[in-house]
């Protein structure tokens, strides 16, 4: 016999079998980020309220799964765009909902050089507005407005210490 006993061939093609059924999701897994890129594709592609409902149920499982800045940032992107379209299809409460769950993700996990004020916070606070919730409204305005204040002071101060260091 070429392979040895008949019993000991087909108890390792099936234990490889096995092997190969078990494993390969584990290999062949996209990280959260690619997923959540081809969501945001997806919904972007044709934006309808049903593929806003599709891209909303599907993502949900993929918050046990962020771990990188990345993912975060990805998951950034998509909860405002979640809250957009919302905005644009006139479902204001789940539109507040997407960009509140954008809003507290950026605070607890500080993704750097993403742009909160312009993608989140501006439309957040113009939709408290909307529904006339000006106490949240007011809130989240005073705050980006103090953050740009600041942001600015630092650019500038950066600006006048390189100036200096070219002036040596």
């Amino acid at each position: 016999m070429l392979f040895g006993n008949s019993k000991q061939t087909a108890y390792l093609v099936v234990r490889s079998c096995c092997f190969f059924f078990m494993f390969s999701p584990i290999f062949s897994q996209s990280s959260p980020a690619d997923t959540l890129l081809k969501e945001l594709i997806f919904l972007k592609q044709t934006p309808s309220i049903e593929r806003l409902h599709t891209v909303s149920k599907n993502i949900q499982p993929i918050t046990a799964l962020i771990t990188t800045e990345k993912d975060y940032y990805m998951w950034l992107e998509i909860q405002n765009n979640l809250g957009y379209y919302y905005q644009q299809f006139g479902y204001i409460a789940k539109a507040i909902t997407h960009y509140e769950i954008a809003w507290n993700t950026y605070r607890s996990h500080a993704v750097s050089k993403y742009d909160i004020i312009e993608y989140c916070l501006q439309p957040l606070g113009n939709l408290y507005i909307k529904i006339g919730d000006l106490q949240k409204a007011e809130r989240i305005i005073t705050y980006y407005i103090y953050q740009s204040e600041k942001e600015k002071k630092h650019r500038e101060s950066d600006h006048r210490y390189y100036e200096s260091l070219c002036s040596l």
